[in-house]
């Protein structure tokens, strides 16, 4: 691309390479989301199927996933980054790495949910599919990206943009409606989805833990 300088000296250049390291940071993090997304969501509903001989999710609720972790995934566009100090490189090892605790703890969370649900609770299986819904929304739309989108600890800074926050809170908002007024689903009881709810937060900090040591236990033995 081409660069057209309003200013004197070399600032516009500086505030440019900046900028383009921000995208960069950004576009590696809808990478990084969208990698644990397709490892673990096809698997699991494939593993169900073949497994239980029962679908975990229905098309309509599919097609509903895609909408809701859609407008999310959209909003990593606003996200605040810290740009590189030194020249960015798409380092596919790193990206594994990066992916690896919250990919593997998804499906591990998954597959617990989906078992207490069929075993212990007396529901009929549109009612479990929309749980499993529920679940991917929270746990998959929401939880895995703030865990992806932070290089660190949740937690730290840089925090969220706005627009994430926003579409964050539309996106629990408007899932929930559905879900607990029977909208395009079977309807499930506010308890009931609140228990999901909690279960997904636990999920994102205990993959946020994990994350961390996985990062700094390679960082320490390859003097990353």
């Amino acid at each position: 691309a081409s660069l057209v300088l309003t200013g004197e000296g070399l600032h516009e250049i500086m505030n440019a390479i900046f900028e383009s390291r921000k995208i960069f940071v950004r576009m590696q993090t809808w990478i990084m989301a969208m990698i644990t997304r397709k490892i673990v969501i096809p698997p699991f509903l494939a593993l169900i199927l073949i497994t239980m001989n029962s679908f975990a999710l229905n098309p309509l609720l599919i097609v509903l996933l895609i909408f809701a972790t859609d407008v999310v995934t959209m909003s990593i566009s606003t996200d605040r980054v810290l740009p590189s100090v030194t020249p960015s490189r798409f380092d596919v090892r790193s990206l594994m790495l990066h992916v690896a605790a919250p990919g593997i703890l998804l499906m591990a969370f998954s597959l617990m949910l989906y078992w207490f649900i069929t075993t212990k609770l007396f529901l009929s299986v549109s009612a479990i599919q929309t749980i499993i819904f529920c679940w991917l929304v929270f746990a998959s739309a929401q939880a895995t990206l703030y865990l992806i989108r932070a290089r660190g600890y949740v937690l730290a800074k840089p925090y969220p943009s706005r627009w994430i926050i926003v579409a964050s809170i539309f996106d629990i908002c408007v899932v929930s409606i559905f879900a607990t007024e029977g909208w395009l689903m079977t309807d499930i009881s506010f308890a009931l989805l609140s228990a999901v709810f909690v279960f997904a937060i636990i999920y994102l900090f205990v993959a946020d833990l994990c994350k961390v040591g996985i990062l700094y236990w390679v960082k320490k033995k390859y003097s990353l």
